[in-house]
């Protein structure tokens, strides 16, 4: 259990550093990427698959997505914008995102035809991830600025 925390962690760890080392401009294009495939798995009827039996796989995978998709907006904000405020990285990396999985939330609910629901734990998740990148992308600007 111990190696797999451990390699976990080596692997986020992995991908703020390549998240933030990326080219300008490649972030805003993974961005909408992300968005977009956020708003496309959300809207589709999902099959049962061998996670499907694991506690609350669903609220992992949505703070999992919103916590990606903030950081992903933490890089594009902290190579774009000088000097970076706690209003622009409130805006951008908690509110956007969180108003976006509301919104999808409203769509399950009331588009889909009985496909999907719209849940409010499921909004709740969504919170939760971006608050978890507001966290790390605060961490960072604080960390990365003294350099």
């Amino acid at each position: 259990m111990e190696i797999k925390k451990l390699y976990t962690g080596r692997a986020i760890a992995s991908f703020l550093l390549v998240l933030f080392s990326m080219p300008l401009g490649h972030g805003l294009m993974i961005a909408i990427a992300m968005t977009i495939f956020i708003l496309v798995v959300s809207l589709i009827p999902i099959p049962e698959t061998p996670l499907s039996g694991i506690t609350l796989i669903d609220k992992w995978t949505h703070i999992g997505l919103y916590t990606v998709l903030g950081m992903i907006v933490a890089h594009e904000y902290f190579h774009n914008h000088k000097p970076v405020t706690p209003k622009g990285m409130f805006l951008g990396v908690w509110l956007l995102p969180s108003l976006l999985g509301g919104g999808i939330e409203l769509l399950q609910a009331y588009c889909t035809n009985g496909n999907r629901s719209g849940e409010w734990l499921d909004f709740i998740a969504d919170i939760i991830g971006s608050t978890i990148a507001l966290a790390i992308g605060t961490l960072l600007v604080r960390f990365l600025s003294k350099q």
